[in-house]
């Protein structure tokens, strides 16, 4: 990341997130199968919350279970989804890639081991899966698992950056570090939803 001033970086941020908890709804997210979670997060990425819910009750309204999704092949899901869809093609080869390695390490679709496990542990399983981005990663270990993670893809970072929290050139991993600094573990789920709505 780009060396910045870090009180007007801080100031930036205090500002932002005040916009952003004020027109805040307060809707919480629902609680889901965390095999669930990483679609809807996959969906998520660098998407509006509102485009990824709608895609998502698409593809369960054609499939058995997320395990039938796992087995499709990439054009059928961006049928679902459709072509328009932001990103469909990478962002639907990605999905599939990260539930077939899912599968190859647990011999079920869902990620039943990771309960058990550390919260380091369960986010460097999410990180080492083939195609996901670190977002999806940061938004199943908050969403599922409760981490202290600060969710942030292309979409959102752009923003932070035009508000002046980010020097241009910062990535998103880095984007992620600085907020999860910012933000107490406690208070993460409330500021990522708020700043995924400010986003959207």
């Amino acid at each position: 990341m780009a060396k910045t001033d870090t009180k007007k970086q801080e100031k930036a941020f205090a500002a932002v997130l005040k916009k952003a908890q004020s027109a805040y709804s307060g809707e919480e997210a629902d609680t889901l199968d965390p095999i669930a979670e990483l679609v809807i997060s996959f969906l998520t990425w660098n998407a509006t919350a509102k485009q990824a819910d709608t895609a998502f009750g698409k593809i369960m309204a054609q499939v058995v279970d997320l395990n039938e999704l796992r087995v499709s092949h990439t054009n059928e899901v961006i049928e679902l989804i459709g072509v328009r869809y932001p990103e469909a093609q990478q962002r639907v080869i990605r999905l599939l890639q990260s539930m077939m390695e899912i599968f190859d390490r647990e011999h079920d679709y869902k990620m039943n081991s990771l309960p058990a496990r550390s919260k380091r542990e369960q986010r460097e399983y999410l990180d080492t899966l083939p195609g996901i981005p670190p977002y999806v990663a940061a938004r199943v270990a908050l969403l599922s698992f409760g981490a202290h993670a600060m969710p942030v893809d292309d979409r959102l970072l752009t923003l932070l950056i035009k508000a002046d929290v980010f020097e241009p050139g910062t990535t998103p991993v880095e984007a992620e570090s600085w907020l999860t600094r910012q933000v107490k573990a406690s208070d993460s789920l409330g500021v990522y939803l708020a700043l995924q709505e400010w986003a959207d």
